[in-house]
């Protein structure tokens, strides 16, 4: 009988061609001017979202390969530096050019990488050669193997923490009693959720296992990222005009259904 279950990680490892990244890195700079290049090349965002299926709890690696290489060979690359600041009387090492051709320095290629980073939790490796990309992914292979068995670990408990309590104060007895006011507290952890969106996002789902449910009943990403963002706020005991919001219901979707530790919640960081 076989043992082993086999699973889809939410690490995607995505190989890319230097001149189709610096097409994108082109495409990033003229949609940051306000030109809509889609036609000509896809944007970051678009070929993120692709290359994801759309599925935002998912993390992105960009690998780029012998990018410096690719640049001298093609004739895009010159060693010219921005002129000296008369105020600083500094070089900017950051505004050498990359690529004079689409007009990219490396302040560009700076601003990509956060920006990819903040928006799509996507990282990008820049290799030398194909040995330095066979090294990252048995590094990152490693590490994926590894998760379950830290998973385990976590999860083991300890003689110095005593059960029914939580560091916050919150007691739970073994009836269940406290059980309510831990899923509030535990809501208040998240950013900008206060205590009325709590106790709003609780009522209507008493229970993270309810609100696990209802998400795996939603037949779309965008139900499940806007499944409470309707749900009405109570004030001083009075229901307002006022609701939960997209954006607290999209980061408190991935905050329930992410298994990645290391994801941003809040986009705008």
């Amino acid at each position: 009988r076989n043992m082993y279950k086999s699973k889809e990680e939410n690490q995607v490892l995505v190989l890319l061609s230097p001149n189709y990244f610096l097409k994108m890195v082109w495409s990033h700079k003229q949609k940051m001017k306000g030109i809509f290049t889609e036609n000509i090349c896809e944007t970051f965002d678009s070929f993120i979202m692709r290359v994801l299926d759309k599925q935002l709890h998912r993390a992105a690696t960009l690998a780029v390969i012998g990018l410096d290489t690719y640049t001298r060979e093609k004739g895009l690359y010159s060693p010219v530096k921005r002129p000296k600041n008369s105020e600083s009387n500094r070089v900017e090492d950051s505004e050498s050019w990359v690529s004079r051709e689409l007009g990219l320095t490396c302040a560009d290629l700076d601003e990509v990488q956060v920006a990819l980073q903040l928006q799509t939790h996507t990282t990008v490796w820049f290799l030398d050669d194909w040995q330095q990309f066979a090294d990252h992914v048995a590094t990152l292979t490693k590490a994926i193997a590894r998760c379950p068995f830290k998973k385990q670990t976590e999860k083991m408990t300890f003689s110095f923490c005593p059960d029914g309590t939580w560091s916050t104060g919150v007691k739970v007895d073994k009836d269940g009693k406290g059980l309510l006011k831990l899923w509030k507290k535990q809501l208040q952890q998240l950013n900008r959720i206060t205590q009325p969106v709590a106790m709003a996002i609780a009522q209507a789902y008493p229970a993270p296992k309810l609100l696990l449910r209802a998400y795996r009943q939603c037949t779309s990403e965008w139900e499940k990222q806007n499944l409470v963002s309707e749900v009405k706020v109570y004030a001083a005991g009075k229901r307002v005009d006022r609701r939960v919001g997209p954006d607290i219901s999209r980061r408190l979707y991935i905050f329930m259904t992410s298994e990645n530790s290391d994801i941003v919640l809040d986009k705008s960081g």
